[in-house]
């Protein structure tokens, strides 16, 4: 019972970093353009001598700089996680095989991520960060698909790992509630008699 319980909580842990990676590099864009438009009074002097617009562009590809670098540290953390976590229903737990399929699919996806998407999204959104806006929105746009890909990969992550959840939880609450205890207290019964001492 207490594997299950762990390996809940890894399942929930990397459940809950991977929702904070996404929301932290979407959010990132927000934070450019707010940074942009209400920086510091000592930033307003030195940002003087750059035109607004490129006194935004400057912003946001730090911005957007820092997000990418968090991006990529949270794919490798993340299949460093999921390696963990299938490896613990491997051999931690006495789980079947329908849990460790799901996880390996899990972890397939991560791996997918940290190796093709996200250096995709990286280098694409390193050249679109200075361009001007309106000259090449094919690149923007392929920086978009990128990005739908990338949170539609964790949508699946999250649906499939609730129902990783939900399959470990149920089978705790059915093995509990099933005839294994007795088999388990058999030996302890009085009626027993028959059993060498």
């Amino acid at each position: 019972m207490r594997s299950r319980r762990l390996a809940c909580l890894l399942l929930g842990m990397w459940l809950a970093g991977s929702l904070f990676a996404v929301m932290d590099y979407l959010g990132s864009k927000h934070t450019a353009d707010d940074l942009a438009a209400y920086h510091a009074g000592a930033a307003t002097l030195r940002l003087k001598s750059l035109t607004p617009v490129d006194a935004r562009e400057v912003l946001r590809y730090g911005v957007m700089e820092d997000a990418r670098a968090r991006m990529d540290g949270w794919s490798w953390c993340e299949v460093v996680l999921g390696g963990a976590f299938f490896l613990f229903l491997l051999f931690g737990t006495g789980e079947g095989m329908s849990p460790l399929v799901i996880a390996l699919f899990m972890l397939s996806i991560a791996i997918g991520q940290a190796f093709l998407l996200n250096p995709g999204i990286i280098s694409l959104g390193r050249q679109v960060d200075f361009l001007i806006p309106g000259t090449d929105p094919g690149d923007r746009g392929k920086l978009g698909v990128l990005e739908m890909c990338m949170v539609g990969m964790e949508a699946l992550k999250w649906v499939v790992g609730l129902f990783l959840a939900f399959q470990l939880i149920r089978q705790k609450r059915r093995s509990v509630s099933g005839g294994s205890w007795d088999q388990l207290n058999v030996i302890d019964k009085a009626n027993y008699g028959h059993i060498n001492r």
